[in-house]
């Protein structure tokens, strides 16, 4: 359904459009008529309260011109379409219209043939863009599948595989619009998971696991700078893509208040507590492996400091 407002100062022109749009028009049927307006402030106002798909408007009104009222509607309604009317000696308006990527421009009196034709041009280009505006919609679904697995990908090669180079590096980050490199691992890990859990059965315990990750998740929302991917066992990988401008003081006391909150998170909406361990910050992103071992060290000796929840490597 095109949604549809006539714009003009006299009332046949309004009237007789009507007419020609309802009862003339190949696509009657999936045409309506929201609101006519008599100069362009009322059709201004129409259009900050209506999605409106095409707009016939013409140029010389009251109060505010068409040209004014078509740039204030193009900010409110920027994928509208528009068709000018106007008379003979209009033509420096139908220029000046033209540059505001008008659709087209029919002259008064109109004709049914003609505003038929109009419609039926828009209605091509209106379908258009819908159908690529699905295709994208249903590749952008696709692709949000398929992007925890990239993320994992990307993060096992890094940490296990060795990436040969830094630009190979820059590459795959830069698809998940990251500016900065990769500097340092944390790693968390649900304390007990395995004996809290043995006596239910996997599907219950992969449930378990999915909220607690969940929640982790979230914080990649809040803070684009970590990349949070699950492991195989109870653990959690949160990678942190740093900026070489911070020192490594700042950055370590930064990941300390965000895994004291991804913890009270877990405790608070979970029967589950974790453990968090920091590795190392470095500026040579193929070190990450060390801060990733670090990280899991960090957490394999948590048992020598009163404060377990939380472990920077360079605190063990």
């Amino acid at each position: 359904m095109y949604k549809i407002m006539i714009v003009d100062d006299e009332y046949l022109e309004r009237k007789a459009l009507s007419i020609i749009l309802k009862n003339r028009c190949t696509i009657k049927k999936e045409i309506e008529i929201v609101g006519t307006a008599s100069n362009g402030e009322e059709a201004v106002e129409i259009a900050k309260k209506n999605k409106i798909d095409i707009i016939f408007i013409d140029i010389k009104m009251p109060k505010k011109d068409g040209l004014q009222a078509i740039k204030e509607i193009k900010n409110i309604l920027p994928e509208s379409r528009f068709v000018i009317m106007t008379a003979y000696d209009e033509f420096e308006y139908v220029q000046e219209a033209l540059k505001l990527n008008i659709e087209e421009y029919l002259l008064k009196p109109v004709k049914p043939a003609k505003v038929n034709s109009v419609i039926k041009k828009i209605n091509k280009k209106i379908k258009k863009r819908r159908e690529e505006e699905k295709a994208k919609e249903k590749m952008k679904e696709k692709l949000d599948m398929v992007i925890p697995y990239i993320k994992m990908s990307f993060v096992f090669d890094l940490i296990f595989l060795d990436i040969d180079t830094i630009e190979e590096i820059k590459d795959r980050t830069s698809f998940f619009n990251i500016k900065d490199l990769p500097s340092a691992v944390m790693i968390a890990d649900i304390d007990k998971f395995a004996r809290r859990t043995v006596n239910q059965d996997e599907i219950e315990r992969q449930l378990l696991k999915k909220k607690v990750f969940n929640i982790i998740k979230n914080f990649g929302a809040d803070y684009p700078s970590l990349m949070i991917v699950p492991m195989s066992s109870d653990k959690i990988i949160i990678l942190y893509f740093g900026n070489e401008k911070y020192k490594n003081k700042h950055i370590k006391d930064w990941l300390r208040q965000i895994a004291k909150k991804m913890v009270d998170n877990i405790k608070e909406k979970t029967d589950f507590t974790i453990t968090i361990g920091i590795g190392s910050y470095y500026s040579d992103p193929k070190l990450v492996d060390r801060s990733y071992y670090e990280a899991l060290g960090s957490i394999r000796n948590s048992f020598l400091l009163k404060e377990r929840a939380v472990i920077h490597w360079e605190d063990v």
